[in-house]
């Protein structure tokens, strides 16, 4: 079942909701017993409703099927509205990555958010590198891969801001967002919107911009700003979609989590990215990384 805030789209046939739906008014006006009758004959469907979705009153219930069904045309729309695009990286024969093409304003803080799966946590996974002409690591994030115990990594201009130990499965997808902010060097990671992690990076960093101007990619990490350097061992393999890009920085740990949550993998209005905005920032794939539409699905993407 889905969680609050989350898409969750009808799959059955209009005849068969509404079978169900008659089935279940004619056991709620039976029993009498309104609030159990529902909990108990509707608990395996995929919709989950409260009191206040049909409250009782002294007058004559509200017609249960309309309701349902206009929330179910509701969805119905959102989902033939729905236009999203998942990248599948491999890494096989070529390197395979994703650059944005926009242009990368000068940056004192940022967070960034994306959806990732992945296939195969044997290779690091680069989930956003930025370069300029003189420094090919002026923001590097990746997660380390499964021999070295996973977990996230964030370097600022060449240096190490943290190392966080964090357990990441394979072939599940993650919403991962990380914030970073040079005012007083805070820095905070979330998982799924919640805060795994948070601290402060060196002194030096204080009061750092970041250069505008550079190339931002997602998939490998790179070593030199002209021809990339790149490396199969730096690689994702696996699949991405939704990245956004802020200028600014989320508050750290629960405050962060607040922003963050309830989450969203549906069509629904949400906060593009100021910097990169998936959707909307041009992509521009190499090495045969492939692109496939999407229709969100309960923290999951499917073809």
């Amino acid at each position: 079942m889905c969680s609050e805030g989350q898409a969750s789209f009808v799959k059955f046939p209009t005849w068969v909701t509404i079978f169900h739906l008659l089935l279940f008014q004619s056991i709620v006006f039976t029993t009498g017993n309104y609030g159990t009758s529902r909990t108990q004959r509707l608990a395996h469907q995929r919709y989950a409703y409260s009191e206040n979705d049909f409250p009782r009153t002294n007058t004559e219930p509200p017609s249960i099927i309309s309701a349902v069904i206009a929330r179910a045309q509701a969805n119905f729309e959102r989902e033939v509205n729905c236009k999203l695009n998942k990248i599948v990286l491999k890494q096989v024969e070529y390197f395979q990555y994703i650059e944005y093409n926009t242009n990368f304003p000068p940056l004192t803080q940022f967070h960034f958010c994306t959806w990732i799966k992945s296939i195969n946590l044997t290779t690091e996974h680069t989930i956003f590198s930025y370069a300029v002409r003189h420094n090919p690591d002026m923001i590097a994030m990746w997660i380390s891969p499964t021999q070295n115990q996973t977990g996230f990594h964030l370097v600022i201009n060449g240096v190490k801001v943290y190392n966080l130990n964090y357990e990441i499965p394979e072939d599940q997808w993650l919403h991962i967002c990380q914030s970073w902010n040079s005012v007083n060097g805070q820095w905070g990671v979330f998982v799924n919107g919640q805060s795994v992690g948070d601290g402060y990076g060196p002194q030096k960093l204080i009061g750092f911009t970041i250069p505008g101007g550079g190339k931002g990619i997602t998939g490998q990490e790179q070593d030199n700003f002209q021809s990339g350097g790149f490396d199969h061992a730096q690689g994702i393999q696996g699949e991405i979609t939704l990245f956004e890009m802020h200028d600014v920085a989320l508050g750290v740990g629960s405050k962060g989590s607040v922003v963050l949550g309830p989450l969203q993998t549906d069509c629904l209005p949400r906060i593009s990215g100021n910097v990169v905005s998936w959707g909307k920032t041009h992509l521009k794939l190499y090495g045969g990384a492939e692109i496939y539409a999407v229709k969100p699905r309960c923290r999951s993407f499917l073809e």
